[in-house]
């Protein structure tokens, strides 16, 4: 089986609902989700 990556928007699409919504599920677990590639400039590590 082979699994599709998707971003915010096309899950929040995909399960007609906000992003913000789809945002709070990330935050609380109850989606399960992994982050890829580089931080864009505004949201530098902080030390």
């Amino acid at each position: 089986m082979q699994s599709k990556w998707l971003i915010v928007a096309e899950t929040a699409e995909y399960l007609k609902m906000g992003r913000s919504t789809v945002y709070k599920l990330l935050k609380d677990g109850k989606l399960p989700a992994h982050k890829a590639g580089k931080l864009a400039p505004h949201e530098e590590r902080r030390q």
